[in-house]
């Protein structure tokens, strides 16, 4: 341009008819045009850039909003907008994965299989949900048709004209539990019925051969077995089966191992030295009591029978309440450690009591 104006000066007034630019006028149209380039290319301001889309290009292009940015509740609103996973590199609106935000989750990110999970948890509550209250109307139901005046309950246990309890089984026991809870009333029914024939055939021993401990013994065995055996270990099942308790179905366990164990001992009979091995109707007295009286020995051969018979309805129930017990989502771990705190905070305050007295 200098040049230029050079050579139109010194041509006297040839080609152009205005003339060039002194050099300060066009280092001063230079800053100008420079500015203004400037002013052009001006950082644009937050809306701007959520508008054209630009902090969707991740971590960069967010910082760069944020400084560009001078309202705070711009600030605000772009800080919610990055924690619901509108920023991160190539962010939720492309989801690439790991990469992408967490909500809107891409491909091969977890968004969509942590939302179908818990779609499906939501699922299966609902169905638990809808199965209790089909339950429970259909116990309100039996109740009101079974339980009396009013829906309320009334004692129909053992018998009608001397009832000390409510048991029904249909009306309060959940279905999954019903076949175990049934199974182990039968049991108690056979101990019931053997503890009662045992008595008789020990009765008839001491009549015929004078066993007076046998006897008394056997007296014991059925006064403290019948109502032992329901309140012990039935009674407990039939209350964890209602409320469907696992800490009850422990107790149940401990205590049912005991019953077992009693069925074997009743079933063999061993000999003892208190002279009462007639007392129960064991594989070791039948011999002696049909050698004794063919009459006597029937007797302790329905009574040994009956023994048997429990002793297998005993093997058969523990194992149906096994399996409702782990089908209604209960584990022997968790059980047994409930069981352990339940046993110490029983000790810590009988031994705070006894400190008190």
């Amino acid at each position: 341009g200098a040049c230029g104006g050079g050579d139109s000066g010194g041509g006297g007034g040839g080609g152009s008819s205005s003339t060039a630019p002194s050099p300060p006028a066009v280092k001063s149209s230079y800053k100008n045009s420079k500015k203004a380039a400037t002013d052009v290319y001006e950082a644009p301001t937050g809306a701007v850039a959520r508008d054209s889309g630009m902090d969707t290009f991740g971590a960069y292009g967010g910082a760069y909003d944020n400084a560009a940015t001078t309202n705070p509740q711009q600030q605000q609103q772009q800080q919610q907008q990055e924690k619901r996973g509108g920023g991160g590199l190539f962010g939720g609106g492309f989801g690439f994965g790991a990469f992408g935000s967490s909500s809107g989750g891409g491909v091969g990110g977890g968004g969509d299989k942590s939302l179908a999970q818990q779609r499906k948890e939501l699922e299966k509550r609902e169905g638990d949900i809808a199965r209790r209250e089909r339950e429970l109307a259909a116990r309100e139901a039996a109740m009101r048709a079974n339980g009396g005046s009013g829906g309320q309950q009334v004692n129909n246990w053992p018998f009608k004209f001397w009832a000390i309890a409510y048991h029904n089984i249909d009306a309060e026991i959940p279905s999954q539990h019903q076949r175990a809870v049934r199974m182990c009333y039968y049991s108690y029914l056979c101990l019931v019925l053997a503890l009662f024939m045992n008595l008789c055939a020990v009765t008839g021993a001491f009549f015929v051969d004078g066993r007076v401990v046998s006897w008394l013994v056997a007296i014991i065995y059925f006064l403290a077995g019948v109502p032992g055996a329901y309140f012990i270990w039935y009674r407990r099942l039939y209350m964890a089966a209602k409320n469907d308790s696992g800490l009850k179905f422990g107790w149940f366990f401990l205590m049912y191992l005991g019953h077992l164990a009693f069925m074997v001992y009743a079933c063999i009979s061993p000999p003892s030295g208190a002279g009462d091995q007639w007392s129960l109707a064991g594989m070791m007295v039948l011999k002696s009591a049909l050698n004794k009286d063919k009459v006597l020995g029937a007797f302790y051969a329905v009574a040994f029978c009956l023994f048997a018979l429990d002793a297998v309805l005993s093997v058969v129930s523990m194992r149906l309440v096994w399996t409702s017990f782990r089908a209604g989502g209960h584990n022997a771990s968790t059980v047994g450690a409930q069981m352990g705190a339940q046993a110490a905070s029983g000790a810590a305050g009988r031994s705070a009591l006894r400190s008190v007295v």
